[in-house]
């Protein structure tokens, strides 16, 4: 990835391993992290994960099979108990 992929903004993204790496390869590029306040974490890695939900997505070429995984990932996530108001809520 080249320093030319990030465009300004910068600031407003999360802190992961892949941006660490990138950061850490660039050693002339200035970097402040802050705590990301614990009422917004839930937007912040929401929006964080749903890249890869739809670049996912996105290779899947019939809508059965887009279908499916927005299923499987739904039936991990409700598998984990924490939302049983929404348990067996599949497309």
């Amino acid at each position: 990835m080249s320093s030319g992929n990030f465009f300004p903004g910068l600031y407003e993204q999360v802190q992961s391993k892949r941006l660490e790496s990138f950061l850490e390869a660039h050693p002339e590029l200035r970097s402040i992290f802050t705590k990301i306040d614990p009422e917004e974490e839930p937007s912040k890695y929401s929006a964080f994960v749903s890249r890869f939900v739809e670049a996912a997505l996105r290779q899947k070429t019939s809508t059965a099979d887009r279908l499916a995984l927005c299923n499987e990932l739904l039936e991990k996530i409700f598998s984990l108990g924490e939302m049983q108001h929404a348990s067996g809520d599949f497309l």
